[in-house]
């Protein structure tokens, strides 16, 4: 059953840019040096993201700044 969250998630996908793969494992690097890191759900502690999925987006930016 094709539902509305599976339009919206098609959509994402459809339109969103993602950063080269580069970029990612550095973006990811500083995330696992940060205090606010959780290594066991791999989230951040001050906006609450999953953070391997958050770091492949273009327009996405970490919330302490730090890339």
């Amino acid at each position: 059953m094709y539902t509305a969250a599976d339009a919206i998630k098609e959509t994402i996908l459809m339109t969103a840019e993602f950063v080269s793969a580069d970029l990612k494992k550095v973006r990811l690097e500083i995330c696992k040096g940060c205090k606010e890191f959780r290594k066991m759900t791999r989230t951040c502690g001050e906006c609450g993201c999953q953070m391997d999925l958050k770091v492949v987006y273009v327009k996405s930016s970490c919330p302490k700044e730090k890339w």
